[in-house]
């Protein structure tokens, strides 16, 4: 499974995002995330969001450096903002199981997961297989909690 990347978000970057989701979404209601390393350090850092595009069609990949959002995700980062912010930012941590805010007492509240990834350890299709087929990528399953 890949490491986990940090995602630094202002609240104008939240703002955007939620503005450019509805153009940007595919017919699931899916958008990729494009994130872009930041330059201030040498090292391997957080990255910094830069906007929206329209993902490939399923099959595809999934890339914890872009990771794919649906508007309630990108709206849940916006209502929680300023709970979880420090600094005017917030810490997003992006895995293969979905997003997470990542706050200053240690505690990671789940933002979602816009689809299930095939091949992740302990997470199973919501869809079950019918008779003979193989399902190599599971459904979009749009998820949410609050």
């Amino acid at each position: 499974m890949p490491d986990p990347v940090l995602i630094v978000f202002r609240k104008d970057d939240v703002a955007q995002l939620v503005e450019d989701h509805q153009r940007q979404a595919d017919c699931e209601g899916i958008a990729v995330l494009r994130c872009a390393a930041n330059r201030e350090v040498d090292e391997p850092g957080p990255y910094c969001p830069e906007g929206f595009e329209t993902p490939k069609p399923l099959p595809r990949d999934y890339d914890v450096r872009a990771p794919e959002l649906t508007l309630d995700m990108a709206e849940t980062i916006w209502t929680y903002f300023d709970a979880f912010q420090s600094d005017g930012q917030v810490l997003i941590e992006s895995n293969v199981r979905g997003l997470w805010f990542v706050t200053q007492l240690g505690r990671r509240p789940f933002i979602g997961l816009a689809r299930l990834h095939a091949g992740v350890p302990g997470v199973r299709t919501l869809a079950p297989k019918r008779q003979g087929e193989q399902n190599e990528v599971p459904p979009c399953v749009p998820q949410r909690t609050i």
